[in-house]
């Protein structure tokens, strides 16, 4: 048995996977694990601030891996998620469990305070015994392999903006049968809805933007619990400075073809580094467990070799 953890990216937390952690349970079939896990300044962790590395979001991340009582371990991160675990990746690659005196020497720890490294090591060496299979990449990107203006779709947010869904919206109820003669009734949504997370789904959605429930259930979980627009802020900070570095750890990497955050070309520009393969989804956006939740998760399995 193995566990399947999940990483979710920019500002979201465990909630915001909605009904993919469970598809994905239930076609395990109790085989193996899924477990969610949040990254500092979003969901149970949004009162503490956000690094402003990648680097320095992993020590919490491996003492809850380190918990896991499977000792098997795939990994499936989602944006800032996919960029966290390459992150993770080259740390596994770079630790040293044997001569620890010459990791301050090592190139990927120069760039860290001695408290980080410190914290850094001390996570690592916890996950000595537990082996990660996999890491599944999710419509993410690299500093040092794309531009910015393709990491970070500027207009586009705009645009979805725009195109949001907003509060009082009207939509055509369907005619019954002996209404056919009647004009369409309209009907209002007085459900509250924040712009922010209605153009949060508009730009990371293809198909999913004018879905009222999901809307108001994420502005739901805004209203309960929140990352600041100071974590956010640094957040972004961090995932324009990422590089990706080599790993050890075999990785593959899925796109969604209609993404309007982070272009297509991004992923590319990761499986020619990394010399994997790519699995691309025509008619999926930005978030692949809204869009295509079956169809990701079919693809988790047989890339794993779960159910074999």
């Amino acid at each position: 048995m193995a566990a399947v953890v999940l990483l979710r990216g920019l500002m979201r937390d465990k909630r915001h996977w909605g009904e993919f952690e469970s598809l994905l349970q239930s076609k395990l079939a109790g085989r193996h694990n899924v477990l969610m896990i949040d990254t500092l300044g979003n969901g149970e962790f949004s009162s503490d601030t956000s690094p402003l590395h990648l680097s320095e979001y992993l020590p919490p991340i491996m003492e809850q891996l380190a918990q896991i009582k499977d000792r098997d371990i795939y990994i499936a991160g989602l944006s800032m998620g996919g960029m966290i675990a390459l992150e993770l990746g080259a740390s596994l690659k770079d630790y040293d469990s044997v001569n620890l005196k010459q990791r301050s020497a090592k190139a990927a720890y120069k760039r860290l305070n001695a408290v980080t490294e410190t914290s850094l090591f001390d996570a690592l060496s916890k996950l000595t015994h537990k082996n990660i299979y996999g890491m599944a990449i999710i419509n993410s990107s690299a500093g040092n392999l794309s531009p910015w203006y393709k990491r970070f779709q500027l207009k586009q947010l705009f645009l979805a903006f725009r195109k949001r869904v907003k509060a009082g919206y009207l939509v055509n109820c369907k005619q019954s049968e002996q209404e056919k003669v009647r004009p369409v009734k309209q009907v209002v949504y007085k459900s509250e809805i924040n712009p922010v997370e209605a153009t949060i789904i508009a730009l990371t959605s293809a198909t999913q933007a004018q879905n009222i429930e999901l809307i108001t259930r994420w502005s739901g979980f805004r209203k309960a619990r929140t990352t600041s627009l100071f974590n956010g802020a640094r957040q972004i900070y961090a995932c324009s400075r990422f590089k990706a570095n080599p790993v050890n750890i075999p990785l593959i990497v899925f796109s969604g073809l209609a993404d309007k955050l982070v272009a297509p070309s991004c992923s590319h520009a990761l499986t020619s580094y990394y010399e994997i393969p790519l699995v691309q989804f025509e008619h999926a956006g930005h978030d692949l467990s809204l869009d295509c939740a079956c169809e990701l998760s079919d693809a988790l399995i047989k890339a794993w070799k779960l159910l074999l």
